[in-house]
């Protein structure tokens, strides 16, 4: 079977949106590559149906690639993309995982993801990385919202981008910024894993935690 097979036997289903495995690949070799998806592991926990698997199916995959949508669905709760610089699909699918009636899955890859590391997604501008770090912030309101503050994410990773790159400065108005957004700026602080990852990348293998 192909992937179309796959989707014809859902294509009068009553579901809104229909998860699928997904492989990624290396854009020019199209050999195995390395990028940080949850999708799989999500996908096998719902299956499995444990307690949690369709909540993290809902509000834990971010992609909108490897999902079949409804159209009616997407349509009467105009669900659209946003136009900022990155993750401008993370809310459309946030939205729609909170807004589905039904949701199932299947394990079948079917949805081929390729990896550049050239492109525009990991493109280091000042605008693009203080993008995400206003995401990672809304997403988290939105967990919060939703009393789903277990799922919330860790901004460490953007702070230490902005300073990597830009500066101290840039990465106190990084900071400035989480605090005025009130984008869980003690969260922020007593993030225990996300300090031992961020040690880890400034001094490697130097630091065992």
């Amino acid at each position: 079977q192909d992937a179309w097979d796959y989707f014809d036997n859902y294509l009068n289903a009553q579901i809104d949106i229909l998860y699928f495995g997904v492989k990624c690949v290396d854009s020019f070799t199209l050999l195995p590559a390395s990028r940080e998806l949850n999708n799989n592991t999500v996908i096998a926990t719902f299956l499995s149906g444990e307690k949690e698997g369709e909540q993290l199916l809902r509000y834990t995959c971010w992609e909108p690639w490897n999902k079949m949508w409804n159209h009616d669905f997407v349509s009467s709760n105009q669900l659209q993309f946003e136009e900022i610089l990155r993750g401008n699909d993370a809310m459309f699918v946030l939205h729609g995982g909170d807004k589905a009636r039904v949701v199932n899955a299947i394990d079948n890859q079917l949805y081929v993801v390729t990896y550049r590391s050239q492109s525009l997604s990991y493109r280091v501008t000042k605008e693009s990385l203080f993008s995400s770090l206003q995401l990672r912030i809304r997403i988290n309101k939105f967990y919060k919202k939703r009393s789903l503050s277990k799922l919330r994410v860790s901004i460490l990773s953007d702070i230490f981008q902005i300073y990597k790159h830009f500066g101290l400065k840039m990465a106190l108005k990084a900071t400035f910024l989480v605090f005025k957004e009130r984008g869980d700026f003690f969260i922020f602080f007593f993030d225990t894993a996300g300090w031992k990852q961020l040690f880890r990348q400034i001094y490697g293998s130097l630091l065992i935690f």
